[in-house]
């Protein structure tokens, strides 16, 4: 009974440690806008050229609409680009040469095109049954389950218009796959046109990071201290946008603390972080190399290295905008 009395106090301690871990820290959502891959400032026209294969009607349908929702570029409605190519014998096509691109430019201005192939676009499906006996009973039930698997590949390029020169090229492949289990029947069939939508999705998807920047949540954790009751108060404030209250209650808790007995790393990084995420870098770092100075912890060591990707995606993003 002693020993049980000791792994039950033992194991609630280790309880509590996990919760107190847990609790330390509180997240939430940013929004952070990303620079593309490829600097296209310039190119203020874009048209889909000539993407061939199957799944290419949709695939170029798609990728217009995304072009048109990024409002980065004005799209050139191909119908009309098509009708004014035809009346200088030109065409859209991924093989131009110098003469070509010239005169394409003439006609249309600086411009990016954009040309592709679709290599691959297939559907497979098994379909797998495996029979079980109940002991009691005697009764056999054969269970099946059906898995459809779609692939799509792509490669894309973005062609200058005036120079007939490639920009840049990807070469962009996803699979999707979904599955029906059924007792006793074969189950239904699977939805491959679902399947081949949710592919070329993230190949657009992909394909407009590389071209044009773009905006994605990402996970930011701050720290929290019942010592410290303004760094809760600032976690509640960033996260519903009030960056300049959540500065103000971080910064009250290094003023009121810093010269305490409760170490304030975790305000300083709270501080870093609120700079960081507002644009002030050199606040930023100030902060987390004082948050690091005082608990030298890896925690602030990779908050100084990802305030560097910031900085130099702002420097990116400001190029190309």
């Amino acid at each position: 009974m002693h020993n049980a009395s000791i792994f039950r106090t033992i194991f609630s301690a280790l309880l509590m440690t996990i919760i107190a871990v847990a609790c330390s820290s509180s997240s939430i959502l940013i929004p952070v806008t990303r620079p593309a891959e490829i600097n296209l400032k310039g190119f203020d026209k874009i048209a889909i050229g000539e993407i061939r294969g199957r799944g290419s009607r949709q695939l170029s349908d798609e990728l217009t609409i995304a072009l048109f929702e990024s409002q980065k570029f004005e799209v050139l409605d191909r119908q009309h680009l098509d009708r004014v190519l035809a009346e200088h014998k030109l065409s859209l096509s991924g093989l131009m040469d110098e003469s070509t691109a010239v005169k394409m430019g003439q006609l249309i201005g600086t411009a990016a095109l954009i040309f592709g192939n679709i290599t691959e676009y297939d559907y497979s499906e098994q379909l797998k049954h495996k029979d079980d006996t109940d002991k009691k009973s005697g009764k056999t039930t054969r269970r099946y389950e059906r898995k459809g698997t779609a692939k799509v590949t792509a490669t894309l390029q973005v062609v200058d218009l005036s120079t007939g020169k490639i920009i840049a090229i990807s070469k962009l492949d996803k699979a999707k796959s979904a599955s029906k289990r059924s007792s006793g029947q074969k189950p239904a069939k699977i939805d491959r046109n679902r399947l081949f939508s949710q592919c070329r999705e993230n190949i657009v998807q992909r394909f407009m990071r590389k071209i044009a920047p773009y905006t994605e949540k990402v996970s930011v954790s701050f720290a929290t201290d019942d010592k410290m009751p303004e760094l809760k108060q600032g976690y509640n404030m960033a996260k519903i946008g009030n960056w300049q209250a959540a500065t103000e209650s971080f910064q009250a808790a290094v003023a009121k603390y810093k010269y305490g007995k409760v170490p304030v790393d975790k305000a300083y990084y709270d501080l870093g972080l609120a700079y960081m995420y507002t644009d002030r870098f050199d606040e930023a770092r100030q902060n987390f190399k004082m948050a690091y100075k005082i608990r030298a912890e890896g925690k602030y060591e990779r908050a100084l290295k990802k305030l560097q990707q910031r900085i130099e995606e702002k420097r990116r993003l400001q190029e190309q905008l």
